[in-house]
């Protein structure tokens, strides 16, 4: 358990360090409000299907709900949209070496 909030600390350094993400978003990471990020995100990704920042944050909201199939599928739309944008790496990453801890 102390691996996995590890791991969602060093993923909220890293996003704030790499992306330029909007403050409300911002907030909801740093407060570990996941329920209502993903809610906004999903609302604003409804709205605009390629809406990369969107995107990015349904991943990111849905991998700390370690819904990994369905931030790896929204990760890689990301990336596909934006592929500047590092922080999209960096959860691609992150999702890849949480599937082979898991893996064994």
């Amino acid at each position: 358990m102390k691996r996995v909030f590890a791991a969602l600390a060093m993923l909220c350094l890293g996003v704030a360090a790499h992306a330029a993400i909007d403050p409300d978003a911002q907030a909801l990471i740093d407060t570990g409000h996941w329920k209502k990020l993903r809610a906004m995100a999903e609302s604003r990704v409804v709205a605009n299907p390629n809406d990369e920042s969107a995107t990015f944050l349904l991943a990111y909201a849905k991998w700390a709900f370690a819904d990994l199939d369905g931030a790896q599928a929204l990760v890689e739309k990301a990336i596909s949209l934006k592929s500047d944008d590092p922080s999209c790496y960096y959860l691609s990453a992150r999702i890849y070496g949480q599937r082979a801890q898991r893996a064994g």
